[in-house]
């Protein structure tokens, strides 16, 4: 009874349940530089939520270069998200379990593209919205990270 527009019907446990339309994101760019700070390195996108406890998928692909004497030193990447409204001095966080390259370098001149995806169970309640994306550190001062590429992403927000 009573359907809302866009949503799809699952048979499930003895019984027909409504479930938003999954929504799908992408974006592209090339983002902020890493430094010794957690933050959004490459495209992100604002997704909003329908349903409390949604499935997030995220791929993102992005490029990290140097053109440092001694390259780019102690990269750490992941994915992650910040919830809309929260502080600008809050860092984002990382998805629990988050696949993650630790430790990363290259040899100056060098750019290699990284790709990271990945599907989460949230804890994400209904009309809230989060910005997500690839986030990193670096270990070492942001100079030594100082030849970024472009990057794409793409964003399924599912129930």
């Amino acid at each position: 009874p009573q359907p809302k527009e866009g949503y799809f019907i699952e048979y499930k446990n003895g019984e027909w349940v409504q479930k938003p339309k999954p929504r799908k994101y992408s974006a592209r760019g090339v983002g902020l530089n890493p430094s010794p700070t957690l933050n959004f390195v490459g495209p992100t996108c604002t997704i909003t939520i329908a349903e409390d406890n949604p499935i997030v998928t995220l791929s993102v692909t992005k490029s990290f270069g140097s053109s440092a004497a001694n390259g780019g030193i102690g990269l750490n990447i992941a994915l992650g998200f910040k919830k809309v409204g929260e502080s600008d001095a809050v860092s984002p966080t990382s998805f629990m379990g988050s696949v993650g390259i630790n430790g990363h370098r290259v040899a100056r001149g060098t750019r290699i593209p990284m790709t990271l995806s990945s599907s989460y169970q949230t804890e994400f309640k209904a009309g809230e919205q989060y910005i997500v994306g690839m986030v990193a550190y670096s270990l070492t001062n942001s100079g030594s990270w100082n030849d970024n590429g472009d990057g794409i992403m793409f964003a399924e927000v599912s129930y």
